[in-house]
């Protein structure tokens, strides 16, 4: 877990002449806290570059929350190879300091949040290093690193980074089934099947939009100049293919 050395308030850097007159000052502060990163809170351009003149790792507020107590030669590969923390990148439950960037079909991924994001999320965390966001963090994004062909050194295992590809595809197939009628897993995507209510065959048997549409949607039957017309008569069957 992270500790904190020395603090310095916004107040007293204001206080101060140019920060480069008290180089000295900072280089004993990061002494005595045996630190080597430093969290600024605004914008401190000239400060910046003393501290990095230093040799001082600069850190934000979110990328000390979002990294968290892991290693950083973690966080340093991640960020090496999938993107920044402060651009969007948040990590998952593995830990690995080689990592390969997968692609995750984008639809398959999106079309999963609209049904349950949060179990969406905990299947991408539970398989990967880390992986992208979009929405401020809020959704998944198509990107994610996972372990490299190696060991696993959270669960010790060898794995190779298409399993974890492939096991998040799996997860997120069987999401999909809350909504679909069928769900298969084909070699270049992934199927869905459903069965429902179809506005046009409504119209063609004299079903008028409104209340007796959603009810037939529902899977109630409904009657119309006398007439009943069951759902079965107004339902089409519908094949979505989501490409991996």
């Amino acid at each position: 877990a992270w500790a904190v050395g020395h603090v310095a308030a916004d107040w007293a850097l204001e206080a101060m002449d140019h920060p480069t007159t008290h180089r000295a000052v900072f280089e004993r502060a990061f002494e005595a806290s045996d630190a080597d990163i430093a969290l600024l809170d605004g914008e401190w351009p000239v400060l910046e570059e003393t501290l990095a003149d230093l040799d001082c790792r600069i850190v934000s507020e979110t990328w000390l929350r979002e990294v968290d107590d892991r290693p950083l030669e973690v966080v340093d590969a991640v960020e090496s190879k999938l993107g920044a923390v402060d651009d969007g990148i948040r990590f998952g439950d593995r830990l690995a300091e080689s990592v390969t960037v997968v692609e995750l079909p984008a639809d398959l991924v999106s079309t999963a949040q609209g049904i349950d994001p949060d179990r969406v999320r905990a299947i991408v965390e539970t398989n990967s290093v880390a992986f992208a966001t979009e929405n401020g963090g809020s959704r998944v994004g198509s990107r994610a690193a996972v372990t490299d062909t190696a060991v696993d050194s959270e669960t010790g295992d060898d794995n190779d980074s298409s399993d974890r590809r492939n096991a998040i595809i799996a997860e997120l197939a069987a999401v999909l089934e809350a909504k679909y009628d069928a769900v298969t897993i084909e070699d270049d995507a992934v199927v869905a099947e459903e069965t429902a209510f179809d506005p046009a065959l409504a119209q063609q048997v004299g079903v008028p939009e409104g209340p007796k549409f959603g009810a037939l949607a529902d899977g109630e039957s409904v009657t119309v100049d006398g007439e009943t017309i069951s759902p079965e008569r107004v339902t089409t069957e519908r094949t979505r293919r989501f490409p991996i």
